[in-house]
């Protein structure tokens, strides 16, 4: 399935063959990325102010960012990524497709069951990761914190599909994931919360 979908028109560009055009697309995408994030912050203390909405939203935010973090982010590129360019390398692209594939599965499953233990416990969770907050304030944590518990799987997902592409020297739309990821929230802060209200957030992150 992840070939079939590399494979395709748009996402098949030519690999990045100098060391340079590389970095230069990949620098170039962070410091898009970051002026987006200030933007997108810009938006959030304009809409919400420095009042308790915010810190709603960041409370929800931790322990879905945690997950990815501690799930995904470290162990893909420490392992996933040299098994799968060692595999290319050795002309073995069948078994590197197939490890794809297996991590794939895998990360969505593994991810799915963590992400719906702590959607189920979050009322728990929450107390004890985010106290201080009246009940009122944490119904809407726990509310918010369910609708993110999507956001790790899906980026798991896509940092599967990342790694493939580094690993085959394609880093345009790699280094565009980030950018789009602000986009997300920043669509969520203009059009979600509107019609929402603080929960359009937790959709707009899940969108990013």
């Amino acid at each position: 399935m992840i070939r079939k979908l590399l494979n395709g028109k748009f996402l098949n560009d030519r690999p990045t063959e100098s060391v340079t055009a590389a970095a230069f697309i990949i620098a170039f995408s962070g410091v898009v990325s970051r002026v987006l994030g200030l933007f997108r912050d810009r938006m959030l203390a304009s809409h919400f102010g420095a009042g308790e909405t915010l810190d709603v939203y960041y409370a929800a935010f931790r322990i879905p960012d945690l997950i990815y973090n501690l799930l995904v982010l470290g162990a893909l590129s420490a392992a996933f990524i040299p098994v799968f360019t060692s595999l290319v390398a050795q002309k073995r692209e069948s078994d590197a497709w197939k490890t794809a594939a297996g991590i794939l599965n895998l990360t969505a499953l593994v991810i799915s069951g963590i992400s719906l233990l702590f959607a189920i416990c979050a009322p728990w969770v929450m107390h004890l990761v985010t106290p201080g907050f009246s009940e009122e304030s944490m119904r809407s944590v726990v509310m918010l914190s369910r609708i993110m518990f999507l956001s790790p799987l899906l980026l798991g997902i896509s940092a599967v599909f990342g790694g493939v592409l580094v690993s085959l020297k394609k880093f345009l739309l790699y280094s565009i994931a980030p950018i789009l990821y602000n986009v997300g929230i920043i669509i969520g802060v203009l059009f979600f919360v509107p019609t929402w209200g603080p929960v359009g957030l937790a959709w707009g992150v899940v969108l990013g």
